[in-house]
């Protein structure tokens, strides 16, 4: 069907930010600016703050969200203050840090069936043990693959990914 314009949000240039569906068909919306995650009705209208950075946490933005099954609920990259190397868990109660590593960047979490956060580290796609049922990470991350980003998996749990030779895998 056609396009449907639900908000008009300013994202600068150079921003990171991103989109996610929530199961009741609103949009969670990281500009990758200060101003959190905001949340936009299916129906449209003006956005609404969802979540803002907790700037005593060196929280300063937030990119690339992702949902997790059954509205558990979001995986996102937090920008720290020393750098954009930290998954965080969030959820309507609260958010907490499940993946952080000073000095690297980390990008595009998602999670894999039956049990897996999987995420871009630097130029490496890596994975962790994640349990649904605990919100949690469970174990040492491992690396997946090199020279590779923009990891996305599908209904069945398949893993693609870009190859930085620019072919997908």
């Amino acid at each position: 069907g056609p396009s449907i314009r639900l908000a008009e949000i300013s994202i600068g240039a150079g921003s990171a930010g991103g989109g996610v569906f929530r199961a009741d068909d609103s949009v969670l919306i990281a500009t990758g600016r200060r101003d959190g995650i905001l949340v936009v009705s299916p129906d449209g209208g003006a956005p609404r703050s969802f979540m803002e950075p907790e700037t005593a946490r060196g929280e300063l933005d937030f990119h690339e969200p992702s949902r997790l099954p059954d509205g558990r609920g979001i995986l996102a990259v937090g920008h720290m203050e020393d750098g954009i190397n930290t998954i965080l868990l969030i959820t309507a109660e609260a958010r907490r840090t499940l993946v952080h590593y000073p000095g690297d960047l980390l990008r595009q979490p998602v999670y894999a069936s039956p049990g897996y956060l999987v995420f871009e580290r630097g130029s490496e796609i890596w994975g962790v043990r994640f349990s649904l049922g605990d919100l949690a990470v469970d174990g040492t991350p491992f690396r997946i693959a090199h020279d590779a980003g923009a990891p996305s998996i599908s209904e069945d749990g398949t893993l693609t990914y870009m190859h930085a030779n620019g072919g997908q895998q």
